[in-house]
């Protein structure tokens, strides 16, 4: 995407890396678009600054694409957290360094087996903890609980 305030280093980067023919910068989009986006890529990365994701990352692999993004922190330390709230690890490909990030890359590039086997994971985890049976059955929940008080 091109926004963002690490935009112009990010182009930066890529004019350094010889790569700028291989980029395309998108501007923000409206939703339909951006998924038309997300179903055409191969990988998605998320963001590597915040150790979580907002909304891009389960969009992402709700269209069934392997995501790279530093889901848990630097050191993984909000893992548990993670694992509380949906009860199982995300099949993110997690990375924090840029060699994380390259050696994912390459990983993705040069294995179609294993990216195909990361997109299907992250599409049966997202269905599994934020499909709309499992996301209605736990307001209900929450809904009775709020009765019974």
């Amino acid at each position: 995407m091109s926004w963002s305030i690490d935009k112009d280093k990010s182009k930066e980067l890529v004019s350094s890396l010889r790569i700028s023919d291989k980029i395309v910068w998108i501007d923000p989009l409206p939703k339909n678009q951006l998924i038309r986006y997300f179903n055409a890529a191969d990988i998605v990365l998320d963001q590597f600054v915040l150790g979580g994701w907002g909304t891009t990352t389960p969009e992402a692999i709700s269209c069934g694409k392997p995501t790279i993004t530093s889901w848990a922190g630097k050191d993984r330390q909000d893992e548990p957290y993670i694992i509380r709230a949906y009860e199982q690890k995300p099949p993110l490909l997690h990375a924090w360094h840029e060699e994380e990030i390259y050696h994912i890359l390459v990983k993705c590039a040069g294995d179609i087996e294993f990216r195909h086997e990361s997109a299907n994971q992250c599409r049966e985890w997202i269905m599994k903890t934020h499909g709309s049976r499992t996301v209605a059955s736990k307001h209900l929940q929450v809904l009775n609980a709020a009765m019974q008080r």
